[in-house]
């Protein structure tokens, strides 16, 4: 099962959303996750699209429908099937941490220079 999980507001990017849905995700063992931050209607909006069993993907569609990180403040969800690809799990979890890396990173080189 697939589904692609819209969830907007004035305040849901940098408040740990993506972290907190990659968590719940890898917490449930979800096949494949990705996560990012986008616009929709002028508004901030994170989105994940998920696949896993269905019970799996319908108890992360409960919890990201009913929870959020505590400095958030979502205003709507949107939750619609999904038809296309996405990445597996594992392979997000590997390009997150070099991402994340490489953020800590480039700051420390220009700190040493």
């Amino acid at each position: 099962m697939k589904l692609k999980i819209t969830i907007c507001g004035p305040k849901v990017h940098e408040v740990g959303y993506m972290p907190y849905l990659f968590e719940l995700a890898f917490s449930l063992c979800l096949r494949s996750f990705e996560v990012f931050n986008d616009e929709l209607d002028g508004q901030q909006s994170v989105v994940a699209l998920i696949e896993g069993e269905e019970s799996r993907v319908n108890r992360f569609r409960t919890i990201a429908t009913s929870t959020q990180p505590p400095l958030a403040i979502v205003e709507r969800v949107l939750v619609e099937d999904y038809q296309g690809e996405i990445m597996p799990a594992w392979q997000f979890a590997s390009i997150g941490t070099f991402s994340q890396m490489n953020n800590l990173i480039s700051p420390l080189f220009k700190h040493i220079k």
